[in-house]
């Protein structure tokens, strides 16, 4: 049933990444900002793209700006910053003239959005909601990219700053959500993960061979960044180390893009890993169809304390496919999918653990259905999109006239 609002709201949208569903990546923002449009708001979202010209679009009730800002997964560290804020200064700019906007709606990363929702609250009296994606500057620092000793301090002080001032913060993992309640506890939080859409992604209706093979191979997929962060280049040899008896019979499949892509290609080809393929980021249609004709689906992270918090989207796309997932990283999806047996969690990209946590599912396809079929089952129970979205749009009934900066 179709929430409509008896005030409708003008909200300002921030997402410097947004996508549609036709770009690929993804895709939250699209799904939340045509929610808020279907209950009768009105949302203006100022994204960026790579094009030399400021562009406007409507899609699906909403309107996207789109600002001529720089960015690819490639680029170095300080670029990135050099992006995020040109991306803060060009919005400034656009918006400083307007007067008719009721509520911001800023999603990080990076911390210069959160940023820059606070000073247009302090400048134009515009109170926001914050949605945390990742944890910075945590991330970045625990990552070594800040080295100068007074720069820790300082952005931490910036992000205690921009929650205290947030009209509500939204969270999107558990650990997430506990981090902001101890740097701005006076601050309301609410947890909103990233959303499984269990009506475009759906299990492969395709009968399972009671015994893989190399014309009939258990494939693993990846769809996601290439990142540091990501860890993938423990990956290599784990694959590297694949028992003989499994080596015609297991597949991998990497689609995505990003800065360690190139590099792991290469040692790829160096090590003779004909068993995994490499293919070009792609749209959602593309993804299901490589998770179609996946039997699990990898979500990989370096090990790091922050990283433990994430909510990657590729995860809760493969619950709703129904793949056993593979996560190397303890916290909240280790807990997931060991509490609902819908996956492994190998410490570390432990290789040797790896295979003998994989292969009892590789002689027993029925214990592989199981843990499918749960996956499938937290997708709907726990995650389904409609759910979250009608989470989020609630948000919003609470706003019935902006809360002024002072």
């Amino acid at each position: 049933m179709q929430l409509i609002f008896a005030k409708a709201l003008k909200i300002l949208y921030l997402h410097q990444y947004f996508r549609t569903p036709e770009e690929g990546g993804g895709t939250r923002s699209y799904y939340l900002a045509k929610a808020l449009a279907d209950a009768g708001h009105e949302v203006v979202l100022l994204s960026a793209h790579n094009q030399p010209h400021y562009r406007q679009v409507s899609l699906e009730g909403f309107t996207v700006h789109y600002l001529p800002v720089f960015y690819d997964n490639r680029l170095g560290f300080w670029e990135r910053l050099q992006s995020f804020f040109g991306y803060a200064r060009q919005v400034y700019r656009l918006v400083r003239s307007w007067n008719d906007i009721d509520i911001v709606y800023a999603t990080s990363t990076p911390l210069t959005v959160g940023w820059l929702a606070y000073r247009l609250y302090r400048r134009k009296g515009w109170s926001y909601f914050f949605e945390v994606r990742d944890l910075w500057p945590q991330a970045p620092i625990e990552m070594g990219y800040f080295r100068y000793p007074f720069m820790p301090g300082y952005l931490y002080r910036w992000e205690r700053k921009i929650y205290q001032h947030a009209r509500q913060v939204i969270a999107l993992s558990p650990g997430i959500q506990a981090h902001i309640q101890v740097q701005a506890p006076s601050t309301p939080t609410l947890l909103i993960p990233n959303f499984a859409d269990t009506d475009f992604f759906r299990p492969s209706t395709a009968l399972l061979s009671p015994r893989f093979s190399a014309t009939q191979p258990f494939v693993i997929a990846y769809t996601g960044t290439f990142g540091r962060a990501n860890g993938l280049d423990a990956w290599l040899e784990v694959i590297k180390s694949c028992p003989s008896q499994w080596q015609e019979c297991v597949k991998w499949v990497w689609m995505g893009e990003g800065a360690e892509k190139a590099l792991l290609m290469a040692k790829a080809q160096q090590c003779n890993l004909r068993q995994l393929s490499f293919l070009a980021p792609q749209n959602k249609t593309a993804v299901k169809q490589a998770l179609e004709q996946a039997q699990a689906a990898l979500v990989s992270f370096l090990d790091r304390p922050v990283l433990q918090t994430s909510s990657p989207n590729k995860f809760f796309e493969a619950l709703a496919a129904g793949k056993l997932l593979i996560v190397n990283t303890d916290g909240w999806l280790r807990e997931l999918v060991e509490k609902h047996a819908c996956g492994i969690y190998i410490p570390q990209t432990n290789p040797v653990f790896f295979w003998q946590k994989l292969i009892p599912y590789l002689e027993n396809t029925a214990r592989l259905q199981a843990a499918q079929i749960n996956a499938r089952a937290l997708a709907e129970q726990s995650f389904a999109s409609r759910d979250c979205q009608k989470v989020f749009v609630d948000l919003f009934a609470s706003v019935s006239s902006p809360k002024t900066g002072s």
